[in-house]
């Protein structure tokens, strides 16, 4: 009887043993799928971060773009105007650069005394 119950008893230890590699096999299984899906979405969001950063890049680029070109634009047409005043006032004009310059001549001479 006792040999009856050791032996009914180690069955029983060797089933829920087997239940626990079992269980534990497919734990291990189960924690390297949810590394794999974690994984997965730590990349996917990397991506969207990665994009999101592109276009902000992509956005403030064309900002400066068409900044420069208007910039480029204005400054075309303030040379056209000061070509277009001196063409129909060219003695004025010469007059006028003469006296910035002797100013000029004069800030600088004064700097260069002190």
């Amino acid at each position: 009887m006792v040999d009856e119950f050791t032996t009914a008893q180690s069955e029983t230890y060797r089933k829920e043993l087997d239940d626990l590699k079992r269980d534990l096999a497919n734990l291990r299984n189960d924690m390297g799928e949810l590394v794999g899906t974690l994984t997965s979405m730590g990349k996917q969001s990397a991506n969207v971060a990665w994009e999101k950063a592109q276009d902000q890049l992509n956005t403030r680029l064309r900002q400066l773009n068409d900044t420069y070109e208007s910039m480029r634009a204005q400054s075309g047409r303030a040379a056209e105007s000061v070509q277009q005043t001196i063409e129909e006032r060219p003695v004025t004009s010469v007059l006028v650069a003469l006296g910035v310059g002797f100013v000029l001549g004069k800030i600088m001479a004064m700097r260069r005394h002190d």
